[in-house]
């Protein structure tokens, strides 16, 4: 140590406050009405039991899912809604990390007191084996707005590949908050 430097204990302080600046996500102004920050490239904003984000292209994205803090990713399913730049037509995709789906049995969202059967609606695309994508855009954007407007909470009733019939709650409250603000973030000014 030569004389002039600072303590030992202001080195290890600077390195600490340094660490935790660099680990702490980025705290951005608030957009579209709505505090946010930055997160994996993307503008993200909570909103009570989802999530939103859109990419610097407009592609926006909310997400409800259910949480399972004995799963490495803290959740065990999850419901998807996407807003693509240029579109308004929202897509559905949801996904299982914990069970094998088979998408050609019997399969159906329950939001409120309405449903829509996905018997047959459902891909899976590129390599991803989990994530179901409901295939008719205008089928997708059907559902998926009438579940963020009917309820607070969608339940998808769905088939496992070894025959089991399984239904997982997704939880939805503050669902149409986060999708005003997506339609807001998808626009070109933003």
């Amino acid at each position: 140590m030569s004389p002039g430097d600072p303590p030992l204990s202001h080195r290890i302080l600077s390195v600490f406050a340094f660490a935790i600046l660099v680990a702490a996500p980025a705290v951005a102004e608030p957009v579209c009405g709505t505090e946010t920050h930055i997160r994996y490239g993307e503008t993200r904003a909570y909103f009570q039991d989802v999530w939103a984000g859109c990419t610097p292209t407009g592609e926006c994205q909310l997400s409800a899912s259910k949480i399972d803090k004995t799963q490495a990713v803290n959740i065990s399913h999850e419901a998807r809604f996407t807003l693509q730049a240029g579109t308004p037509l929202l897509g559905l995709k949801l996904m299982s990390v914990t069970d094998a789906v088979a998408i050609d049995k019997p399969m159906q969202l329950v939001y409120g007191k309405d449903s829509a059967n996905l018997t047959g609606a459902v891909e899976t695309r590129g390599n991803v084996v989990n994530e179901y994508h409901v295939k008719d855009p205008a089928q997708a954007d059907t559902i998926a707005r009438a579940a963020i407007a009917k309820t607070n909470v969608a339940r998808w009733i769905f088939t496992t590949e070894s025959g089991e019939t399984k239904t997982v709650e997704l939880p939805l409250r503050g669902a149409a908050k986060a999708l005003d603000w997506i339609t807001c973030m998808a626009k070109p000014a933003h």
